[in-house]
């Protein structure tokens, strides 16, 4: 049924005018045919009223009770059951206005909730001055609802004025938790690396959905005095979480950082650093996914990085398996740096204009690329002298170790250095490659007995000679490669 229709329903005090909407939800489900609602969106005015907007049509995204399409009885269900745990942060004080200090009301809407044990804190339309760290104590969570902080999109602007940490998430493992349609605007002061928007000790069942963490307009050029510091940091044990349209832009340290990470995922996420015109493209502590002590079952999906020291990195202590899907990093110190035992499976990226590495191994590891590009590698000043030798001016390095590498159809383009050296000790299989119109010297493999390179292309590359077997077998079917 494609009939559309809007609702609009006022509760008072939250509670008051239950029964006249149930009994509005009953009637709409016998004089509609096969039309199933769906409450999209909960306003708040002055008085802390709250505003309940429902309709047909489909928003797949939007739904604020539940995260399915639901019935029109369910629905009515659901808003009886949840509206006495919805927590505005209007009606503990907060102004909203861009100048009053909202960071104590916000601080007294959190507290209710928590000693509740648990709801929705609810941040309605309007600009929020926060001037000092909200810090959220969990409270026990017992029959009670999960917590649940929304606002009502780019609309819903908290302004964090202070370099410290915005909200931290205290004392426990944060559970059953999420967070959408909220926007942080560094405003007033440059934060520093070390001050996060959001930091938790560690998150079980979390979902982040349309969170945007920014620096006021414009986002580039010479605005960084009111860039921002990092955006979302997990301290302790991270679980089966998602992140989804989740932007950052203008940030000065690092985008996302798990602490031991088991099961999360990361949709159409973006992090872009801030830098001035002339000066180094990021800030040399900024890391765009910081993967720590442990990273197994974790997925990139349709990831952007821009502009960081490094746009992906896993510790010597971090121990998983991840994988990359439709992702890109530009611009950043190094692309992707893989220390210690994990295993790295890429498909459709694009690793471009780093400064030095597209990719660096470091141990024991396992690489596995397939249909990607890594090109324009090797942007800083010394990759474009006269010695484009050097080991970071190339697109694919990996030190001497025991890494387990396998690249197919991957393609290496207009690099200032070599397109790869692979150091003794590494297991190389190279297959269907495309390598062309890079400056450098040739690409080097070392330690052939353990190397496959077969049925690549090598054109106009900067030395005659594109690649250099250091012993054993060459492999077959490759054009123009030695």
């Amino acid at each position: 049924n494609s009939t559309t229709f809007l609702c609009h329903l006022r509760i008072m005090g939250r509670r008051g005018g239950i029964v006249m909407m149930l009994a509005f939800f009953v009637f709409l489900l016998l004089i509609v045919d096969r039309a199933y609602p769906q409450l999209v969106g909960v306003r708040s005015d002055a008085s802390g009223a709250l505003n309940f907007t429902c309709t047909s049509a489909t928003f797949q995204n939007d739904v604020v009770v539940g995260t399915q399409r639901t019935s029109i009885l369910n629905l009515a269900k659901s808003v009886s059951d949840h509206v006495s745990s919805i927590y505005s942060v209007l009606s503990y004080g907060a102004k909203g206005d861009g100048a009053s200090d909202d960071s104590s009301s916000f601080v007294a809407t959190f507290d209710a909730a928590t000693r509740a044990g648990g709801g929705v804190v609810y941040i309605p339309t309007g600009s929020y001055l926060i001037t000092s760290t909200i810090v959220v104590h969990r409270g026990p969570v017992g029959g009670g609802l999960p917590l649940r902080v929304m606002g009502d999109g780019m609309s819903s602007r908290i302004m964090w004025a202070s370099d410290s940490n915005l909200f931290l998430f205290h004392n426990n493992i944060t559970k059953f938790f999420s967070l959408d349609n909220i926007r942080i605007e560094s405003v007033g002061v440059t934060k520093s690396a070390t001050s996060w928007a959001f930091t938790f000790d560690g998150c079980y069942y979390c979902l982040f959905h349309r969170i945007y963490i920014m620096q006021p307009l414009p986002y580039y050029g010479t605005n960084t005095v009111q860039a921002a510091g990092g955006g979302i940091n997990f301290l302790g044990l991270t679980d089966s979480t998602t992140l989804y349209d989740v932007q950052m832009w203008g940030i000065m340290g690092s985008g996302i950082r798990v602490v031991g990470v088991y099961m999360i995922t990361l949709t159409n996420v973006r992090v872009i650093g801030c830098f001035t015109p002339g000066q180094p493209r990021f800030n040399t502590l900024g890391v765009g996914v910081h993967f720590q002590n442990g990273a197994d079952a974790t997925t990139l999906q349709s990831v952007v990085i821009h502009y960081m020291a490094v746009g992906v990195q896993t510790d010597s202590t971090s121990h998983g398996a991840i994988r990359i899907r439709s992702s890109e990093i530009q611009g950043a110190g190094i692309g992707m740096r893989i220390i210690g035992g994990n295993t790295i499976m890429a498909s459709d990226f694009r690793f471009a204009y780093s400064d030095n590495q597209q990719i660096l191994l470091e141990g024991s590891c396992s690489l596995t690329l397939t249909s990607g590009f890594l090109d324009h590698g090797g942007q800083a000043t010394a990759c474009n002298g006269a010695d484009r030798t050097l080991s970071q001016c190339l697109a694919l390095s990996a030190l001497p170790g025991t890494a387990t590498i396998m690249m197919t159809n991957v393609q290496f383009i207009l690099n200032s250095g070599r397109p790869f050296y692979l150091n003794t000790g590494n297991n190389p299989t190279i297959i269907q490659g495309l390598i062309f119109n890079n400056n450098g010297s040739p690409a080097v493999l070392n330690d052939g007995t353990r190397t496959t390179f077969s049925n690549n292309v090598c054109y106009n590359n900067g030395f005659p000679t594109a690649v250099i077997l250091n012993g054993g077998p060459l492999g077959c079917c490759n054009i123009g490669c030695w």
